[in-house]
């Protein structure tokens, strides 16, 4: 990635900087524009992920909020909650790792519970007779049609603030992008002469 990075800032400095070949040969100079175009390119993948997340996941995310789905008892269906035949949301529900943080599984919870039971009682047993097999951790398989999905109370707040809409919009994104990246070319014009400052 450094080496991506390196090639990418070469050529720009290269096309669009170099005016008399002084800095060419500077690694410092090189080196800062890793780190500069690293930063640019971090914070764009940022503003899509974040948009992404309020625009996309948090749909479901609000829905369960306004419909007080915060515990086990209450839990709902992808189906009652109106996105059977939506294959989008419903592969979030099933594959996306950022909606679990804040959505839980009625199903998967108790299936961890029994499994951590499990997994006590044979260690208990193994302290006896240690020829017993070694507990063999699983993963959770969700049935994407049956599993009942919550908020809990005390990610209430966690997913309101993670989903909230408001300011994410995608349009709010790309005059966001816009603006990174008139910084990073002023930054691209403005390193060669502060390093040139500092060279005397």
């Amino acid at each position: 990635m450094a080496d991506f990075f390196s090639s990418v800032w070469n050529y720009l400095y290269e096309a669009y900087i170099e005016m008399d070949g002084s800095f060419g040969g500077s690694d410092t100079l090189v080196t800062v524009g890793m780190v500069v175009l690293g930063l640019y390119i971090g914070s764009v993948i940022a503003c899509v992920i974040m948009t992404y997340n309020r625009q996309l996941l948090g749909t479901a995310v609000r829905k369960m909020l306004s419909m007080d789905i915060t515990s086990r008892e209450n839990a709902k269906t992808v189906e009652e909650l109106g996105y059977k035949k939506n294959f989008f949301i419903r592969s979030l529900f099933r594959d996306s790792d950022s909606l679990r943080r804040v959505i839980k599984c009625v199903e998967e919870d108790d299936f961890y519970a029994d499994q951590e039971k499990e997994r006590e009682e044979l260690e208990e047993a193994r302290k006896e007779n240690k020829k017993l097999r070694k507990f063999k951790t699983k993963i959770y398989r969700a049935d994407i049609d049956n599993d009942h999905f919550y908020i809990p109370q005390d990610l209430h707040d966690l997913a309101e603030r993670r989903f909230n809409k408001k300011g994410s919009t995608w349009v709010s994104m790309i005059f966001a992008i816009i603006a990174l990246t008139v910084i990073f070319v002023a930054l691209l014009f403005f390193l060669p002469w502060f390093f040139g400052l500092l060279g005397g």
